[in-house]
C-alpha cells in the first residue's frame, strides 16, 4: 500500500514578499554533481543542479490525463525496474532511468532507508501559495512544463525543465531556514510533469 511521504506548511505570501523571519534565503547553482555539497553550508537552503540533460523523449507522452502518485521504495533497490514498478511506468524508458539515478543520488546525500517518490502530471497549479515543506530535504525535478519557483530575498526565481532542486525543509534546521517555493501558474493547455523525492525512513 502506498504511503504519503510528507506534508507542507502553506504560507499566504504574495510573490513579492520576503522570506519568513530568520530565513537567509540563500541558494547556489551547481554545474557539476560534486558542487551539490554546497547544500551543507549553513547559509544555504537550496541548491539548483543545472545538469546537462536531454529530456527523456517519453516524457511528452505522459500528459494524457492528470495523475498524482506517491510511492515509497526501499533504498536497497533503487533500480529502474523497482522505480517503474512503484510508479506503474514502463521499465525500459529514459524517464524511469533518470528517476532511478536521482533516487540513488538522493540516497547518497540523505542515507535514507526508504525514499518517497511523487509523480505529478497536471494541468493545474497544484501548490498555489508559497510554502515550506515539513521534511528534512526535498528533491524536485520538472520534466515538462514550467519549473518550480522559489523566493530569493523577495525576488521570484524559476528553475528550467530538467534542473534538479535540492530544497531544505523545516526539519533540516540551521540559520538558513527552509526553502520557500511554489508550483508556477499554468496557462490553459499547459501541462507539468514533476517528480519529487523525500527521505521517509
Amino acid at each position: 500500500m502506498p504511503r504519503q511521504a510528507s506534508d507542507s506548511a502553506f504560507l499566504s505570501v504574495p510573490p513579492t514578499a520576503v522570506a519568513p523571519r530568520g530565513a537567509v534565503s540563500g541558494w547556489r547553482r551547481a554545474v557539476l554533481v560534486q558542487e551539490i555539497e554546497q547544500l551543507f553550508l549553513e547559509e544555504i537552503n537550496l541548491v539548483v543542479w543545472q545538469r546537462a540533460l536531454v529530456l527523456p523523449p517519453d516524457v511528452p507522452a505522459l500528459p494524457d490525463a492528470p495523475r498524482r502518485l506517491m510511492r515509497v521504495v526501499e533504498a536497497d533497490d533503487l533500480s529502474a525496474a523497482a522505480v517503474a514498478d512503484a510508479l506503474d511506468l514502463p521499465g525500459q524508458s529514459a524517464f524511469v532511468a533518470d528517476i532511478s539515478g536521482l533516487c540513488t543520488l538522493f540516497h547518497d546525500i540523505t542515507d535514507a532507508s526508504e525514499i518517497g517518490i511523487r509523480l505529478e502530471v497536471t494541468d493545474r497549479q497544484t501548490c498555489p501559495k508559497f510554502h515550506t515543506d515539513r521534511v528534512f530535504l526535498r528533491m524536485m525535478t520538472t520534466y515538462h512544463g514550467p519549473g518550480t519557483e522559489w523566493l530569493d530575498q523577495g525576488e521570484v526565481r524559476q528553475a528550467a525543465a530538467g534542473e534538479v532542486l535540492l530544497a531544505k525543509g523545516e526539519l533540516w534546521g540551521g540559520v538558513s531556514g527552509a526553502c520557500v517555493h511554489w508550483s508556477p501558474p499554468l496557462t490553459p493547455g499547459q501541462w507539468r510533469v514533476l517528480v519529487t523525492q523525500d527521505a521517509v525512513g
